[in-house]
């Protein structure tokens, strides 16, 4: 019986080992131009090919990849390129304090705290307070200060003091760290996370800039992983040696299942549903109000019948809370000539007309106004 076993172990040992011979034989067959005039052909390269992959699914590995290369190479990266950025324990990468640097014809300054804004923070109890964390759109990278939406938001009314938290390239997870580690500096009576429908995509990356924290529930609770981050040096080190260990360059069959991986790691809605809500309850604790903001971008400001997955998780979580919300897409559709991109002088003030708007419609606004008559 033992034997009988043992040998039947042993047939299908075999049996697999040359399916899988069969199988990577096929997936370097696919690789030449040539066969990929064949249409079965063209699709099993694109599954088994890291690059043409890749190039649909963005994934962490591409921005491993060219931080691992820029730095070989001794280029700039994203941290050294501006001169506005540096490396944080927590969040990956932070802006600089009391910044102030030119990019061609464009100005960005940062404050004593950080922040995008001309102005050095000092808290005022005489006025309306409204911290905001996000990213790259929000933080105003490729506009210069005068036409960062933050900037014009503070502009329209003195009654305001707006706090920007956002840094470029944040994903939700980030803003969630920076929302926790910070709210506590502030006296806010209103938070407002402001996103792109990227930003929620990127709950999925543990690098992406650079390295940076990821968010797992665990018992209900939601917990910080992949920290602490390091310096630059050491975090070369450490990605480049991880690179190394998990990318076999020669086998095919090792491609396809990368791939395969990739495309299993979208970002579930409950993850963002719970991170969302924690970011709410952080503001109610502090007695302020919550508002979610979804900013519009890309094709979604120019084509109607767009749909983004960033919107659907944003619509789905805000028909399903009692919350605040803001789509600011709807008011892009009504005007035109958006090409895309960071948002200008135009957007920019779209968005600072809507939300001061909408802020003019809060409770914590209406609050205020009454008790400083």
């Amino acid at each position: 019986m033992r034997k009988r076993i043992l040998g039947a172990l042993f047939s299908y040992s075999v049996i697999g080992l040359i399916t899988l011979g069969l199988i990577e034989g096929i997936l370097q067959l696919v690789q030449l131009q040539s066969i990929r005039s064949i249409e079965i052909a063209r699709k099993l390269y694109q599954l088994s090919s890291r690059e043409e992959y890749l190039g649909r699914y963005c994934h962490s590995y591409i921005w491993k990849s060219n931080f691992i290369q820029a730095y070989g190479q001794h280029r700039e990266d994203f941290l050294s390129s501006s001169g506005l950025h540096v490396p944080h324990k927590t969040r990956g990468w932070t802006t600089k304090p009391n910044v102030t640097v030119e990019v061609g014809e464009k100005q960005y300054t940062t404050n004593n705290r950080g922040h995008r804004s001309q102005k050095d923070y000092q808290e005022d109890e005489r006025k309306y307070s409204v911290l905001i964390v996000g990213d790259s759109y929000t933080f105003g990278s490729d506009a210069d200060d005068s036409y960062a939406w933050t900037n014009l938001l503070q502009q329209k009314d003195e009654r305001l003091q707006v706090i920007n938290l956002a840094v470029g390239g944040y994903g939700i997870d980030q803003m969630y760290v920076t929302l926790k580690e910070e709210i506590d500096s502030y006296n806010p009576d209103l938070v407002m996370v402001a996103y792109i429908s990227d930003d929620v995509f990127r709950l999925k990356y543990d690098f992406r800039d650079y390295k940076k924290p990821t968010l797992q529930v665990k018992g209900g609770n939601l917990e910080i992983e992949n920290t602490p981050i390091g310096g630059i040096e050491e975090t070369h080190q450490e990605i480049k040696a991880e690179l190394q260990k998990e990318d076999i360059a020669i086998l095919k069959l090792d491609d396809l299942l990368f791939n395969l991986k990739i495309s299993c790691r979208y970002p579930p809605y409950s993850l963002f549903s719970k991170v969302m809500g924690q970011m709410q309850l952080l503001a109610w604790e502090e007695s302020a109000q919550f508002l979610a903001v979804y900013l519009a971008s890309g094709a979604e400001v120019e084509e109607k019948s767009h749909e983004s997955r960033g919107e659907e998780v944003f619509q789905r979580w805000a028909e399903e809370n009692e919350i605040e919300t803001l789509n600011t897409r709807p008011y892009f559709l009504q005007g035109s000539g958006y090409q895309g991109g960071h948002y200008q002088q135009a957007e920019a003030t779209i968005v600072s007309d809507t939300v001061y708007d909408k802020i003019m419609d809060l409770e914590s606004w209406k609050k205020f106004v009454e008790t400083n008559r």
